[in-house]
């Protein structure tokens, strides 16, 4: 009974981490492709200006989320009807052939191919509410918090790890045949492999199907108005909103930050490096999500659960002060190749 238990969680939580690893490989690569004109990867043609470039990288950005907005709570509710696991597998093969459409955009240099793998990538990425409903199935009442924090735990770890990836599969000194395209083929081998283990080592997990169901093809923009008609509730979920807004601006557009501040250009420094550069940041700031979550729980327990949300706001006021004081602007070659 046991090894039942921990098999399907097992799969779930190699899921969860594959996923984030995919995606964490992308994040150093796709700024090169849209916003920094000095990269060879650099994918608009002279035509375009480099603020239509920033354009297009904050739409390109904004549309993955925006199909996982919509599909998410959808998908969870084609599990409860069909199972848990025909999603999982409908969700990774949706999300394998979305790397390989961003593969072909980007050596064909179609914008819109890049666009459309995101929309159905994003779409597909809602299969998380699938993998949580799955731990929910096979875990005790009991156990539920712990095998929930090993999934956050898989997720932090997959996407600490892959941007570092993804900076080193673009990097040519490398391997010779590395390019803009070998990650999002890594990325797509990755699913792949999910897509095995899900095959093969993944029982169904929901023993009842519940074919009654209607589909709420509205649901994720029902549940925005629900929340502003909780009035208790109301003044918490607009401060998560701008919060996550804040995040957002500063995620979207720090890895160009670096490109123009640090003098990541053909003067400077050779261009392979920008995407360790940026993959080496995306990790570190991975990393940051991870470790407050833990600290939040022990400030929580022996303090009040309001005591992390004031953590929050003196962290973030301190990082605004320590690059007002300290950040200053550099002419110099910032990291160079050592050969």
């Amino acid at each position: 009974m046991v090894k039942k238990l921990k098999q399907p969680l097992f799969v779930i939580l190699f899921t969860v981490f594959l996923d984030m690893l995919g995606f964490g490989i992308l994040i150093p690569v796709i700024p090169l492709l849209l916003a920094d004109p000095t990269s060879s990867y650099y994918l608009l043609p002279k035509s375009f200006n480099i603020a239509e470039g920033y354009i297009l990288l904050g739409l390109l950005t904004a549309i993955f989320p925006l199909g996982q907005f919509f599909s998410t709570s959808i998908l969870g509710e084609f599990s409860d009807k069909f199972g848990r696991k025909k999603v999982l597998l409908f969700c990774l093969s949706v999300r394998f052939f979305a790397y390989l459409i961003f593969t072909l955009g980007i050596i064909t240099k179609n914008i819109p191919l890049l666009f459309l793998s995101r929309i159905i990538d994003g779409a597909a990425s809602g299969n998380v509410a699938v993998a949580q409903a799955a731990i929910a199935d096979v875990t005790a009442p009991l156990n539920r918090a712990k095998n929930f924090g090993l999934m956050g735990a898989a997720f932090g770890l997959g996407f600490i790890i892959g941007p570092f990836l993804g900076g080193k599969l673009s990097d040519p000194n490398i391997l010779s045949w590395f390019s803009a395209v070998t990650p999002f083929l890594f990325a797509a081998g990755l699913v792949l492999a999910n897509i095995i283990s899900v095959i093969f080592f993944f029982p169904e997990t929901l023993k009842e199907l519940k074919h009654h169901i209607k589909i709420n093809w509205s649901k994720s923009v029902n549940n925005i108005f629900h929340a502003y008609s909780m009035e208790k509730l109301r003044v918490v979920f607009l401060t998560s909103f701008l919060f996550w807004s804040g995040f957002s601006f500063f995620i979207t557009f720090f890895s160009i930050f670096l490109i123009k501040k640090f003098g990541f250009d053909n003067k400077s420094a050779d261009w392979h490096i920008q995407g360790e550069i940026l993959g080496v940041n995306s990790s570190v700031q991975a990393l940051a999500q991870s470790i407050p979550p833990i600290l939040s729980g022990l400030i929580a327990a022996e303090f009040s659960p309001d005591t992390p949300l004031l953590v929050a706001v003196l962290v973030m006021i301190s990082a605004s002060l320590i690059f007002l004081i300290f950040y200053k602007p550099v002419t110099h070659v910032l990291y160079q190749d050592s050969a």
